[in-house]
């Protein structure tokens, strides 16, 4: 992922995320531009088992700071590497933090040229992903 000046934010790059961007990114203040960030190799994995969020970036590291993006970040990945993007609609899930919060940004294709954006506060979303989608992960090289 190129390095960034980390002012980019999610909530407004209506050119990448053409659909829709989940408003709950203002409501639930998650919304926090970063300083800059350097460039960073991203890891892409798939869902095998069903799992919630909390296991499923425990499984990786229990020191969620370590695996966060920045929006910025994020919007570079999706510029970049648009086809490591879930091709059949599911999520591809990005961890990000602000303001002191950590947060899922769960990024879809709605048809073969356009995304969708929505935002889960992690502490407060137990959901069970079902891994017979393959939802996809994408975190930081460790």
């Amino acid at each position: 992922i190129p390095a960034t000046d980390g002012k980019a934010l999610i909530s407004e790059v209506k050119d990448v995320f053409k659909v829709w961007i989940d408003q709950d990114f203002l409501r639930l203040d998650a919304n926090e531009p970063s300083n800059p960030t350097p460039e960073a190799v991203p890891r892409v994995y798939e869902m095998e088992r069903d799992t919630t969020f909390e296991h499923m970036f425990d499984s990786v590291c229990k020191d969620k700071d370590k695996i966060c993006w920045t929006q910025s970040q994020i919007i570079g990945f999706v510029q970049k590497y648009p086809n490591w993007l879930h091709p059949e609609g599911w999520a591809t899930f990005f961890p990000f933090k602000s303001k002191g919060n950590f947060f899922v940004a769960s990024v879809r294709w709605h048809d073969p040229a356009r995304l969708d954006v929505y935002v889960s506060l992690l502490r407060e979303y137990d959901g069970v992903w079902i891994a017979e989608f393959r939802n996809r992960v994408v975190l930081p090289q460790l």
